[in-house]
């Protein structure tokens, strides 16, 4: 039995935390190495504590160890971890380590096809998920926490002396209240941003209140739910002067539910800092595209799509597809067109025009997350996935 009333939670983090952090450094390899090889085989894992960062995996290429070492440490400066955070925390400086060796043969063999075929570079399945009560189709508590973020994040970036208090290291969980499966009042906001020991909580508030009501305005416009009696947390515990590397420690992939739209439906692994022939990640970008078009078709209130794979195989094992706020004609519609849809590796690849990619959508995806902000309001430079448009 469900119950009528419900209330639905779901977080978003800023570039600054340890784990995106991780996902920049590593997915920043990456785009590099494309730079002059775009099919290279990349898979990278990482993790970060105080000044220490160390990646490991498999690569078919390389570049120096001074070039790599460039990149890690401008990925760190762009989110704040250059030389004025290791300077706050007490840091001497960055140690680098990387262990990196070649892509197994036994892989390679399942990923390397006759023509051209790609076989999927591992076992595993992957989720889209959809939902037509949100502007770029995600799960609503998820949109406005990373609507929160991408405002309050803003303020850090934009170096205005009126925000100097703020650090980049900053996360948002918003509850959604819920009645008969649809979102209709905003009840908390729950923000944790890192700031200077001379600020407290009260200059924090007051230096973003404007930001917070404009949040508020977009919110209850965008999504049409009710704002009036939002309760708005800041810093829980206090303060939050110890932060970043110093106060946690950072994974790459960590953040696995935040990359991939906030609904909590994910499969084995992670979706940054790996090649398009892992089906972790492509796999993701066919499933929400499709699910995104049955939303945006009015199919459905929501679309759950499931693609399962195994390795060396180009086409999917299996392909579902779950349907909420459906007529009976949208779902025999849908089970009859899915089948016809080309989720093989290549497919996907090749739709989306992956191996051409732009750095800036690296940036995005390990930054943000590869699901969602399709919204120019809310994204930097306007750019958009191109798995998001349908």
């Amino acid at each position: 039995m469900s119950l009528k009333r419900s209330v639905l939670s779901s977080e978003a983090v800023s570039p600054g935390h340890p784990d995106k952090v991780c996902d920049l450094v590593a997915e920043s390899l990456y785009a590099e190495l494309r730079k002059s090889n775009p099919k290279v085989r990349f898979a990278c894992d990482g993790l970060i504590k105080n000044n220490v960062i160390v990646l490991g995996g498999e690569l078919s290429a390389r570049l120096s160890s001074e070039e790599e070492d460039k990149v890690i440490l401008r990925a760190l400066e762009s989110v704040g971890y250059g030389s004025e955070y290791l300077e706050e925390m007490g840091f001497p400086g960055w140690e680098i380590h990387k262990i990196f060796t070649e892509q197994s043969p036994d892989i390679s063999r399942g990923v390397d096809l006759q023509g051209s075929r790609i076989g999927a570079g591992d076992v595993g399945f992957m989720y889209g998920y959809a939902s037509r009560y949100s502007p770029d189709n995600t799960y609503v508590p998820y949109f406005i926490a990373k609507f929160f973020m991408r405002k309050l994040w803003g303020l850090w970036r934009g170096g205005d002396p009126l925000f100097s208090g703020l650090r980049s290291d900053m996360k948002c969980i918003c509850s959604v209240e819920y009645y008969k499966g649809v979102p209709q009042r905003l009840r908390t906001v729950t923000l944790c941003l890192s700031h200077s020991v001379l600020w407290d909580k009260d200059d924090i508030m007051e230096a973003i209140a404007p930001v917070v009501e404009d949040c508020l305005e977009c919110v209850s416009d965008y999504l049409n739910i009710d704002v009036e009696e939002v309760k708005i947390n800041l810093n829980p515990t206090g303060a939050f002067t110890l932060y970043g590397s110093a106060a946690d420690s950072g994974q790459v992939s960590r953040k696995i539910v935040n990359d991939q739209g906030g609904r909590g439906l994910v499969g084995g692994g992670g979706i940054v800092a790996k090649d398009f022939t892992k089906v972790d990640r492509v796999g993701v970008y066919g499933a929400r595209n499709y699910a995104k078009r049955i939303v945006n078709y009015g199919l459905a209130d929501e679309a759950v799509v499931q693609l399962s794979y195994e390795i060396g195989e180009p086409s999917p094992l299996s392909v579902s597809v779950e349907l909420k706020g459906a007529s009976s004609s949208a779902k025999k519609y849908v089970s009859q067109e899915i089948s016809q849809v080309d989720f093989t590796v290549s497919g996907i690849i090749n739709k989306f025009n992956l191996w051409g990619l732009p750095e800036i959508a690296h940036q995005e995806c390990a930054m943000w997350g590869s699901v969602g902000s399709s919204m120019k309001e809310v994204i930097s430079g306007g750019y958009i996935f191109p798995w998001e448009l349908v």
